[in-house]
């Protein structure tokens, strides 16, 4: 029986319908999916590869749907916005996120919410960023990393701009896997390079783990990639989070408060924020509404657990990965201390792990916090424009 291979951006969820009356599609035309028989190397279509150097090369091939279900265009998956159309407002524009664009791409529960920069035919950089954080973590970062790649920042569900799941469901790690699984799908591209911070590097090294093939580059800011959990804490927070889903209202109306009132709420959660960087994310992480601003994230989202990995299975999961791996850890970052969800001593076996399993890895020690990237841009840029464009860059080892 021969299998069907489809383009990445056509192999999708038949759930995830247009939404056309959001907003105006695409101007340009995007590729229709092609499909060719396994083997059939002479009908193997080629599209130009995203390299900002030119260049063209083949698209990667999987298996897709089976033969007569309905091939899908990528202009009824992906959007481009010149501003936001939600029935809401959302909190002033702060200089440092210039130039980007707004995307959206349907899933079942709605749409994924991203930012993007630069040129649509560059080399894909999908930018994932931390818990109950929002794509402009990133507004500082990107405008100062090499010019010709496409920057895309995803909002993950219930974070930032993007739909929130519906109120009988609950959130899982696995979500977050799945949502840059499909914003992967629907802008296409071959050899990606994952930028992740905290969770969204988590994410990142289970999606290179589990598609090594897709994978050609791994960023993580202020993580090794991995969190294993502590057998009795992690009990202890799965507990936690069961009986708050049992006897939390999740129909209850959200608080409202003031722009200062919210800013002071989020640096009082995020010590590591500077005011500034604390604006920047409130401007997709709150919302006007009659009475002043709300939070944009599902509370839902405080709610979960992380996933019960052990130490031994994070290591053997890197032994699948084949990208190239920079880890950029801060010197006041969560990786540096002793915390509730991680321990210093199980860092450096994560490290010798990469050390010994990833053909190109690289350690960077910065100064800075936990939002180095977002609060002292300029001390992680150099690093990753370097390790974008494969030059050495010596960095201090722990």
């Amino acid at each position: 029986m021969p299998i069907i291979y489809l383009l990445i951006p056509e192999a999708l969820d038949p759930w995830n319908v247009s939404r056309e009356g959001d907003c105006p599609l695409l101007t340009e035309p995007l590729p229709s999916c092609t499909r060719a028989a396994a083997g059939d190397t002479n009908n193997s279509p080629s599209t130009t590869n995203r390299n900002p150097g030119g260049g063209t090369s083949h698209k990667r091939w999987i298996p897709g749907r089976r033969s007569g279900q309905p091939a899908r265009s990528l202009e009824r998956i992906i959007f481009e916005y010149p501003a936001l159309d939600r029935g809401e407002q959302m909190s002033p524009q702060i200089e440092g996120s210039a130039h980007s664009s707004e995307l959206r791409i349907n899933v079942p529960w709605g749409y994924l919410a991203a930012k993007s920069w630069g040129p649509r035919e560059g080399k894909l950089v999908l930018c994932l960023h931390g818990w109950l954080d929002n794509a402009s973590s990133f507004d500082k970062l990107i405008p100062l990393l090499p010019q010709g790649y496409h920057y895309v920042a995803l909002d993950f569900t219930g974070h930032g701009l993007s739909s929130h799941k519906p109120l009988w469901t609950k959130y899982d790690f696995i979500d977050f896997v799945i949502d840059a699984y499909k914003a992967l799908m629907a802008l296409g591209g071959e050899k990606v390079t994952v930028l992740g911070h905290s969770l969204g590097g988590l994410v990142g090294t289970l999606l290179a783990s589990t598609y090594p093939e897709i994978i050609e580059n791994v960023i993580l800011l202020d993580t090794y990639g991995f969190y294993p959990q502590i057998p009795h804490i992690f009990i202890k927070h799965f507990k936690y989070s069961v009986l708050n889903y049992v006897y939390t209202d999740v129909t209850q109306a959200k608080k409202t408060y003031t722009p200062d009132d919210a800013l002071q709420r989020l640096l009082k959660a995020n010590k590591a924020l500077t005011a500034e960087s604390g604006k920047i994310l409130l401007q997709r992480g709150t919302k006007e509404i009659p009475d002043g601003l709300t939070f944009t994230h599902d509370p839902r989202i405080s709610l979960m657990s992380m996933p019960p990995l052990t130490l031994e299975y994070c290591c053997h999961m890197m032994k699948t990965i084949q990208a190239n791996v920079l880890a950029i850890i801060a010197s006041n970052g969560l990786m540096a201390k002793k915390g509730k969800m991680f321990d210093p001593e199980d860092g450096k076996v994560l490290l010798r792990g990469w050390q010994e399993n990833i053909k190109c890895f690289q350690l960077a020690n910065v100064n800075g916090n936990h939002f180095v990237h977002l609060n002292n841009a300029e001390n992680v840029s150099g690093i990753i424009s370097s390790f974008l464009q494969k030059k050495p860059h010596y960095h201090s080892k722990l």
